[in-house]
């Protein structure tokens, strides 16, 4: 289904124009599994404010997926043996420690920017 691909505000009016399509040259069969999917599409999805994959914040679905890609860009080699994988694991975590420590510390003086 194409719907996430829109903007968010043209998702409900194409479903809607979607939904509407007629169904009369189908057989039984084929109608009611196409009124069950319009029906799960609509309760589980339709109404959610994140189905919308047009302008994404991030360019990576999953965190893991970011971290993962720094430590491959730290090891550099296709079969690092255990010790180099070790050493950028290191880094890595060290490079996410620092980041942590950083936003702490600005929280803490957007905290006290507020008293």
């Amino acid at each position: 289904m194409v719907l996430p691909m829109l903007p968010e505000e043209e998702i409900l009016p194409v479903y809607r124009l979607l939904s509407g399509v007629n169904l009369q040259n189908m057989n039984d069969h084929v109608i009611i599994n196409l009124q069950r999917l319009k029906s799960y599409i609509k309760r589980e999805w339709i109404n959610r404010n994140d189905l919308s994959i047009s302008h994404p914040i991030q360019t990576t679905n999953n965190c893991s997926e970011v971290y993962h890609r720094g430590l491959k860009s730290l090891i550099r080699v296709k079969k690092p043996n255990l010790w180099a994988f070790m050493e950028c694991l290191e880094k890595t975590l060290k490079i996410y420690d620092l980041e942590y420590q950083r936003n702490e510390e600005s929280m803490v003086k957007n905290r006290l920017s507020f008293v």
